[in-house]
């Protein structure tokens, strides 16, 4: 450190001349260890100051972005013979990023010069109305795996996980707004990912800047970007319902081969739900049922959620319609001719429950086993099974963190 570097730190404190000699250059004689010692005073000082003043000894924190642990982060037992359950391919978590502000009121897009043109991916853009993006994203070599990438993005808040070794770079001030240097140090297709996140307080949103190239480039489109408030009104967020089941009543002939709660779901497990006292490893999705004999018999019972169509299955053929437990049901039967699938509406709560039975039996000329038409007893056990059934609302209030890609297309 020279003697420039002491006063521009001391600027506003204005040690004395001889101080500042006596600190950089004590003489080397009984005073030295005085000297030494006011000299690591002064450092000390000097660092006080400049924390103060917030340039190059600390970064300015912006409360809006916050970098935690990712402990709370729920990653469920997967069992590949369970139904709907798959293994996991994606990295353990690592830290949860999030961004938090009050939102606007209204869609903000923005606008870049005619030459971001070049390269554009109009299919993975998103346009707001008047011209405005919402989002943009550049691949200019698209059969390329290292074609450069860049994305811009509105994010009114989020709740980002990260998989990756990752690093705050720097926090400044670029283009008049608070900014936030984000290095994601590899990356599914196994390079750095240079992201700005910039709060725009005036518009109440963030802007989420990401380029595979460089931060260059990135604080580039920083300065190109031109902001704007479309009108459009926000729709006020409402808490997300999903919808599971439990079961009242169990064969007592049959062997449960497996089940899926709603627990084994990631983006359910790791979500904030409305009542925390619900256990979601009690809530069904779904449950499979077999009898072994002459004629092996199976029964799924599942729930289909969020549906805007309660049509019969396709390609199936309506045998009868009635009612069970007082809600409309249809019995179909299923593709091939062979297997029954009862379903239960909800129209109110756009849900389905269903039941399918199969059944499979020797071929008396092959021996082999073939389908065959679902057995009446079996059919009945499945009825029970949807007459015991309970409707369960689970109303999230905020959803689980969503992996960091911003390069995600499709």
């Amino acid at each position: 450190m020279n003697k420039n570097d002491y006063q521009n730190a001391f600027s506003k404190i204005e040690p004395s001349q001889e101080l500042l000699e006596a600190a950089l250059s004590p003489k080397k004689t009984s005073d030295t260890r005085r000297g030494a010692h006011l000299g690591t005073i002064l450092l000390a000082a000097a660092f006080a100051v400049v924390l103060l003043a917030g340039t190059a000894f600390a970064a300015v924190h912006f409360k809006w972005l916050n970098i935690g642990g990712a402990e709370r982060i729920v990653e469920p037992t997967y069992d590949a013979e369970a139904i709907g359950k798959e293994e996991p391919i994606s990295p353990e978590p690592q830290k949860l990023l999030s961004l938090e502000g009050e939102p606007s009121g209204s869609y903000i897009g923005f606008t870049l010069p005619e030459s971001y043109l070049d390269g554009q991916d109009a299919l993975n853009c998103r346009m707001l109305d008047k011209g405005l993006y919402q989002r943009y994203y550049r691949n200019p070599a698209p059969n390329n795996p290292d074609s450069p990438l860049l994305t811009v993005e509105i994010i009114y808040d989020a709740n980002f996980l990260i998989r990756y070794p990752s690093e705050i770079v720097k926090e400044d001030v670029l283009n008049g707004m608070q900014t936030i240097w984000f290095k994601l140090e590899c990356s599914a297709d196994d390079r750095p990912q240079y992201c700005l996140f910039q709060r725009n307080e005036e518009l109440a949103c963030f802007g989420m800047i990401a380029s595979t190239a460089s931060f260059e480039e990135a604080e580039q489109v920083a300065k190109d970007i031109c902001y704007q408030d479309t009108g459009i009104p926000i729709a006020q967020q409402k808490d997300a319902l999903c919808y599971g089941f439990r079961l009242g009543w169990e064969p007592e002939n049959m062997t449960l081969d497996s089940r899926t709660v709603m627990a084994d779901r990631w983006y359910l497990a790791n979500a904030t739900l409305r009542d925390e006292t619900l256990d979601l490893s009690s809530i069904l999705l779904g449950e499979n049922w077999v009898s072994q004999g002459d004629t092996m018999c199976n029964i799924g019972i599942w729930i289909k959620d969020d549906l805007s169509d309660m049509a019969p299955v396709k390609n199936g053929t309506v045998l009868k319609t009635g009612t069970i437990c007082g809600h409309d049901a249809q019995w179909v039967l299923g593709y091939g001719g062979q297997s029954t699938i009862i379903q239960i509406s909800f129209p109110e709560q756009q849900v389905q429950l269903c039941a399918q039975i199969s059944c499979h039996g020797a071929n008396p000329l092959t021996g082999e086993m073939e389908e065959v038409a679902a057995e009446e007893v079996y059919v009945k056990i499945a009825e029970k099974l949807l007459e015991s059934a309970e409707l369960i609302p689970v109303a999230i209030a905020e959803p689980a963190p969503t992996d960091f890609s911003p390069f995600a297309v499709g």
